[in-house]
């Protein structure tokens, strides 16, 4: 068994220890189709997408309705919304008060990024809110696969790259932002830039994409 798959599994193990009680069929269920997975990456990849469990502390049995598929947002939500929001809006100010280039640019930055995080949670919670109850294996499959779907067409398309650059833009803020520390963070940002590129080919090609989704296939097909 190779170093990857021996992750995966550890990861796999922590998420059923440590799901809440009403998660902890779904954590399982998570776990069980890691088995199906004859790519050590891939299976990885599933694991670390499985770690999302852990943020459900529901204490129902499970079968009940997902929190999530309420019409309203919780106030969890509206307050990291509301955090994100009021960050944006600081580096916003921070820019009309820069007074050079650097500062400009490096606030600028800052702000798109956290206003795209902020866009990408609300996104999240629109399309989470109409998970199915976490008793329903089969409609739970069914609903991971519609994920991939949307997963494997921006695979194919330039917004794959879309964590990477902001992830990359938000590390360059710092550089143009601290101007003492600019030569070491200049290395920090080249490293994230390297290891985003890095672990955003290796995680979401089309190709695992896809065959995430004909292992899917087989689970629904079976029914079991």
């Amino acid at each position: 068994m190779t170093t990857v798959r021996k992750l995966a599994l550890k990861i796999s193990n922590a998420v059923v220890r440590f799901a809440s009680p009403g998660s902890k069929e779904w954590a399982q269920g998570l776990a069980r189709e890691v088995a199906f997975i004859e790519n050590d990456w891939s299976a990885l990849g599933w694991v670390i997408s499985s770690t999302r469990v852990l943020l459900d502390r529901r204490k129902e049995q499970i079968g009940a309705p997902s929190e999530n598929s309420s019409k309203w947002p919780r106030p969890v939500n509206w307050s990291v919304w509301l955090a994100l929001f009021m960050i944006s809006f600081n580096d916003c100010i921070d820019l009309l008060k820069a007074t050079y280039w650097q500062q400009r640019m490096g606030a600028g930055l800052a702000a798109f990024c956290w206003a795209y995080w902020t866009a990408a949670s609300i996104l999240k919670w629109r399309r989470e809110r109409n998970a199915p109850p976490l008793g329903d294996v089969q409609a739970t499959r069914l609903f991971q696969r519609e994920g991939l779907e949307r997963s494997l067409e921006r695979s194919r398309s330039i917004r794959r790259w879309f964590p990477t650059f902001v992830t990359v833009a938000f590390c360059s803020h710092f550089v143009l932002t601290y101007e003492s520390v600019r030569p070491v963070l200049t290395g920090v940002v080249i490293a994230a830039a390297f290891f985003a590129i890095v672990l955003a080919s290796s995680l979401n090609s089309p190709k695992q994409i896809q065959e995430q989704i004909e292992r899917l296939d087989t689970l629904i097909a079976g029914g079991s």
